[in-house]
C-alpha cells in the first residue's frame, strides 16, 4: 500500500528543488516525528486490541532506530534545523516557523465535515453553534484580560464572513498564545500547603474509537467520547453534581461535542 501511494504521489517523483527543501525544513520543523511518536504511543497506550497495540508500538520503534542511526541519537527537530542551516537558511529563520495558510484553513475544513454530518444526523441549526459563540463572548467581556470583548450579536455572529461550511468568523479557533501551570501533588502534602487547594476527583484520557483520518465517521470531534466515559467511570459524580464547567471551544463545535460526550 505504501509502495502504491509512492508511486501515484507526485511529491515522490519531481526533483527537491530548493524552495521545497526550504518549506519541508520549516513545516516539518513544527511537527516532528518525535511528537508524531509520542502521539502513537498514546493512542497503543489507550488501544484496547493487543495486536495493534504492538503494531503501533513497533511502528514507533522503528521511528526510534531510524533517528537514531542516521541521526546519532540526536532528536528529529535537531536534525530538522542542521538540514535547514546546511542549505543556507538562518537558524532563526527556522525556529520562527509558522503554519501555512492552507495548514490553517484545514483545522477549520477538518471540524466542518463532523459539524455538517450533526446537523444532517440531527438537524443541528447555525443559531445553535451560535449560542456558544455568544456565551464565549459574553464570558470574554468579564474577563479584562480576554483578546476580544467587544459585544456580540447573533445577527454578527450570522453575518459574518465564512470560512468554510457550516463555520463563519466565530465559530472558528483564534489564533492567540497563553500558558497555564499545575501544580499537582499528593494529598498527604496538604498540611504543609499555604495556598488553597483543589482535590482531583478523576481524570480521564481513553482513546477508543477511530480518529477521522483513519477511516472514521464521528458525528463529534474525535478523542472526546472515550474521555469522557473514562472520567465518569472513576467518580461517583454525575452532570447534575457540576455547577462549572469549563470545555474547550476553540471552535463551537468542540464545546458542543464536549457537552455531548459528557452528558450535558
Amino acid at each position: 500500500m505504501v509502495d502504491d501511494y509512492s508511486r501515484r504521489t507526485r511529491f515522490f517523483h519531481e526533483d527537491l528543488t530548493q524552495g521545497r527543501a526550504r518549506m519541508f525544513v520549516l513545516q516539518h520543523r513544527l511537527n516532528t516525528r518525535q511528537r508524531n511518536s509520542v502521539l502513537k504511543l498514546k493512542v497503543a497506550t489507550n488501544c484496547p486490541d493487543w495486536d495493534w497495540r504492538i503494531s503501533i508500538l513497533k511502528a514507533c520503534a522503528q521511528e526510534v532506530i531510524a533517528d537514531h542511526e542516521h541521526g546519532k541519537g540526536r532528536p528529529h527537530w535537531a536534525i530538522l534545523e542542521e538540514l535547514g542551516v546546511r542549505i543556507g537558511m538562518p537558524l532563526k529563520e527556522i525556529r520562527a516557523a509558522t503554519p501555512l495558510p492552507s495548514t490553517q484553513l484545514c483545522w477549520a475544513a477538518w471540524e466542518g465535515l463532523m459539524a455538517n454530518r450533526h446537523m444532517q444526523t440531527y438537524g443541528t441549526t447555525r443559531e445553535q453553534l451560535g449560542a456558544i459563540a455568544l456565551n464565549a463572548r459574553a464570558n470574554a467581556m468579564r474577563n479584562p484580560a480576554a483578546v476580544y470583548r467587544d459585544p456580540l450579536t447573533m445577527d454578527d455572529y450570522l453575518s459574518a464572513r465564512p470560512v468554510t461550511t457550516p463555520f463563519g468568523l466565530y465559530d472558528c479557533d483564534v489564533p492567540c498564545d497563553g500558558a497555564v501551570a499545575v501544580v499537582v501533588s499528593h494529598v498527604d502534602t496538604v498540611a504543609d500547603l499555604r495556598a488553597p487547594v483543589v482535590r482531583v476527583e478523576a481524570v480521564g484520557t481513553h482513546l477508543g474509537e477511530r480518529i477521522s483520518w483513519d477511516q472514521g465517521t464521528l458525528l463529534h470531534e474525535p478523542v472526546l467520547a472515550g474521555a469522557a466515559r473514562h472520567a465518569w467511570s472513576r467518580t461517583e459524580l454525575t452532570p447534575a453534581d457540576i455547577d462549572v464547567i469549563e470545555l474547550y471551544d476553540g471552535f463551537t463545535f468542540n464545546c458542543l461535542s464536549w457537552l455531548e460526550a459528557l452528558g450535558f
